[in-house]
């Protein structure tokens, strides 16, 4: 059972279209705002890596003989970092899914017409790009 319908099949309390969109919109904000946290953090782990690489090359150059040991951390570390990437980069996804399936046809249906649009024009962009890249393979 939905919240939605938990709150309607309570006596005495109906929400009204503008306390459902406001509802719906705080969610797509506090949404937004984790995507927005999400990407700032690859940026970090992306800045960070970096600084390790060099550091690394640093050491590499400046005491050749730790040359073997350097170059077996590297995968490690290259590892740790890029997992550490792709969890957000799959959170992002999740959410803007959510945001496309979920809030996006719930605040088109309640204002009565196509007011949310970019996860859906996102998702065509993104689809027809890897359509036309899939055709000249």
């Amino acid at each position: 059972m939905s919240n939605e319908s938990k709150l309607t099949s309570q006596p005495g309390i109906t929400p009204n279209v503008p306390d459902k969109l406001q509802a719906i919109l705080a969610e797509y904000n506090a949404l937004r705002f984790e995507i927005q946290n999400r990407s700032k953090s690859q940026n970090h782990i992306l800045e960070i890596h970096i600084a390790m690489l060099a550091f690394i090359s640093g050491i590499i150059t400046s005491h050749p003989e730790y040359l073997k040991l350097l170059i077996l951390i590297i995968p490690i570390e290259s590892s740790i970092f890029g997992l550490w990437y792709l969890f957000h980069k799959f959170s992002i996804e999740e959410i803007g899914v959510h945001i496309k399936n979920e809030i996006e046809p719930r605040t088109n249906e309640l204002v009565r017409c196509r007011a949310m649009l970019w996860e859906g024009y996102a998702n065509r962009k993104i689809t027809k790009s890897l359509e036309s890249t899939f055709k000249k393979i």
